[in-house]
């Protein structure tokens, strides 16, 4: 795994309470007295310059995130710096805010590719939102694309043996079980519901146009569990556990029937284990035994 590409970063108090006194509204959801997303941000970038920054970001980092990777010591070591390298040469190109939710979008040093660091704002302060920062423009993203979109039939899972045709794994670009140990991103159930696995949430974007989704979503509402797939409607599906993998994919729903749904998706984001094609399987090899199967949903008003 490239650290330059998995940059990893934790949450960090931000702002300054005499910096927070002289905020005045933006427009994008913040009240008075709050810093602005990119000026947080800033504060980010430039603690990877001062010269006790390996004290500083080591502060940056909760134990619950540095948990989700299983760090060793060497590893740990090796994220920080990269972070403070990365971060002190990174160009905000412009930070996006809902309520408490913010998006900031920035280019690293020496490169046109475009990332996107999620931030949250809790306890008075904005603190970093993600356990990395998500490539969502750049050659090697377009790459991993490919010229089209994919596109995949899931067919309604009926009963609580193996997933069969009702179940996907983006990470490993493939609906069968011993390609991926069953570690499936989404499958779809009986009673009109498409399931998220692991740790996977989903939004619902409404109507937008696939094509027009180009940045991480800010305020939405996400579902760890379920939705109800509507024709037209474009959904977002941040696929994430642990040290497994940690991306976005983007899909519109072609048609929907009782016994099977029809998706075009393909990558909104690089990230953690992301798919280098997603087009081409590629068959999981691990030690690990193979995840179980989500046991079958009663029918909606059963």
């Amino acid at each position: 795994m490239s650290w330059r590409h998995f940059l990893v970063v934790g949450s960090v108090v931000l702002a300054s309470a005499a910096a927070r006194a002289q905020t005045k509204p933006n427009g994008f959801g913040q009240t008075k007295g709050r810093v602005k997303a990119a000026e947080a941000f800033a504060q980010i970038r430039d603690a990877g310059k001062l010269a006790d920054s390996a004290a500083r970001t080591e502060r940056m980092f909760p134990a619950e995130l540095v948990a989700k990777r299983n760090f060793d010591q060497n590893q740990l070591d090796a994220w920080r710096a990269t972070f403070a390298k990365e971060m002190a040469a990174a160009k905000v190109i412009a930070a996006r805010e809902q309520g408490d939710e913010a998006v900031v979008r920035f280019t690293a040093a020496g490169s046109t590719d475009e990332r996107e660091l999620p931030l949250h704002y809790a306890a008075g302060n904005w603190v970093v939102g993600a356990a990395q920062s998500y490539l969502v423009k750049g050659q090697s993203l377009d790459d991993r694309r490919g010229k089209d979109v994919a596109r995949l039939t899931l067919q309604a899972r009926t009963g609580n043996d193996d997933y069969g045709k009702s179940a996907f794994s983006f990470t490993h670009v493939t609906s069968l079980p011993d390609e991926c140990k069953n570690r499936m991103d989404v499958w779809y159930c009986h009673n009109g519901d498409l399931h998220v696995g692991g740790d996977n949430r989903i939004a619902d974007l409404g109507s937008q146009k696939l094509t027009k989704v180009d940045a991480l979503p800010v305020g939405a509402k996400w579902n760890d569990r379920t939705v109800a797939p509507r024709k037209g409607n474009t959904y977002v599906i941040h696929c994430q556990q642990g040290d497994r993998r940690d991306f976005y994919v983007k899909l519109s729903v072609i048609d929907v029937k009782a016994d099977a749904v029809t998706i075009e998706w393909t990558l909104l984001s690089d990230g953690l284990n992301a798919p280098a094609n997603i087009a081409n399987a590629q068959p999981l090899i691990s030690r690990d035994g193979a995840d179980g199967a989500d046991g079958l949903c009663s029918k909606r008003g059963g």
